[in-house]
Parts: C-alpha cells; sequence; structure tokens
C-alpha cells in the first residue's frame, strides 16, 4: 500500500481506522466485512439468547421475525460509516500530496504542514461520541414504540441488552467519523491561506 495512502491522524488514528490500513482491499470492501461481522455475532447472540437466529422477542419492529432484515441495515452502516470516514482521510492524503508541489514547503515544514492538516483534538471527539450514544442508549429506553408492552422489558433482557449496545456503538462511531470529517475539512480548507 503506498506510503500515501496510509491513514495517518496526530495526535494518533482512532483504533477504528487503523483496521483499514491492515486489510488490504477498498475501504468500501471493508466497511462491508465490518457490518457483515457484527450482523455475524448479531445471529450468533440471538441463536444463544434470543428466539432463534436472527429474532429478538420483545419489540414492536419483529412482529413477524423479519428484525434480521433491520438489524442488517444497522450493522451495515456501521461499517459503512468507518469506509467513508478511512476514505476521506486517505482522499485527503492524496489531495494533500497533489497540492505539495503548489505550497512548496521545505522538508522541516512538511511535517508541521501535515500535523496542521491532520490534527484533530481528541476531547470534542470523546464528548461528542458519549454524548450521542448516551443520548441513543436512553431513547432506547424511553421510546415505548420500540417495546412489544410499551416499556423495556429489564436491563438483563437479551433484546435490550442488544438493542442498547447496538445503538450505543452506532452512534458511537458514526458520531465521532462526522465530526473528524468536519474538523479535517476545516483544517484542509486553511491550505488556501498558504497559496
Amino acid at each position: 500500500m503506498e506510503e500515501a495512502l496510509r491513514i495517518e491522524l496526530y495526535p494518533k488514528v482512532p483504533w477504528a481506522l487503523r483496521l483499514f490500513d491492515r486489510i488490504r482491499l477498498s475501504p468500501f470492501w471493508v466497511g462491508i466485512a465490518i457490518g457483515l461481522a457484527i450482523f455475524a455475532l448479531y445471529l450468533a447472540y440471538t441463536a444463544a439468547f434470543g428466539a432463534g437466529p436472527g429474532r429478538l422477542s420483545g419489540t414492536r419492529i419483529d412482529p413477524r421475525g423479519w428484525f434480521w432484515g433491520a438489524e442488517l441495515i444497522q450493522d451495515l452502516f456501521l461499517g459503512f460509516a468507518l469506509a467513508v470516514s478511512a476514505a476521506s482521510v486517505r482522499g485527503a492524503r492524496c489531495d494533500l500530496r497533489e497540492l505539495l508541489p503548489f505550497i512548496r514547503p521545505s522538508e522541516r515544514d512538511l511535517d508541521g504542514l501535515e500535523r496542521e492538516v491532520f490534527g484533530y483534538r481528541r476531547l470534542p471527539l470523546l464528548l461528542v461520541g458519549w454524548i450521542t450514544a448516551v443520548g441513543s442508549s436512553l431513547l432506547t429506553v424511553l421510546d415505548p414504540s420500540i417495546w412489544a408492552s410499551g416499556q423495556m422489558p429489564g436491563w438483563t433482557d437479551p433484546t435490550a441488552i442488544w438493542l442498547l449496545l447496538r445503538n450505543f456503538a452506532n452512534w458511537w462511531f458514526v458520531s465521532r467519523a462526522m465530526l473528524l470529517e468536519l474538523m479535517l475539512g476545516r483544517n484542509f480548507s486553511r491550505l488556501g491561506d498558504r497559496l
């Protein structure tokens, strides 16, 4: 894999994006693989703790056992969000490489320029991740339209555990990917000041 296509962020690459450099496939296929791996975990979970493979009882969403289709979409959504983030960082690295002849930084300034463009602040990412993940979990608990009885069946119910964990993970990764994209886009747009 070319160095220009590696995902390098400062102060460090979030662990979920490191996977995209380790697997030598396009981000699209890695994202699909992530989504399908989560779906396989869901099938194993429902076989062990649910009403059978791909079936969770206790929700209004699943009156005829078709919850697995909605689950597959949710799982692929998570893989897609990570894939878009990885492809975006790689694309920005390629774009920066193409702009270097016009910016003409010295060797000493090149590292500073890369840190300026591909740097992000960790605290906002952490806060956004927690706020959206906890918020989505609260909505899952409090939304009576999700649950067959109008309220969550209990914290130890297999359906509740899966939905809370899955929604938490989805919104943790998606919100962080969106904010990282905004941070890097803002940094990249400042390159125009150098031209």
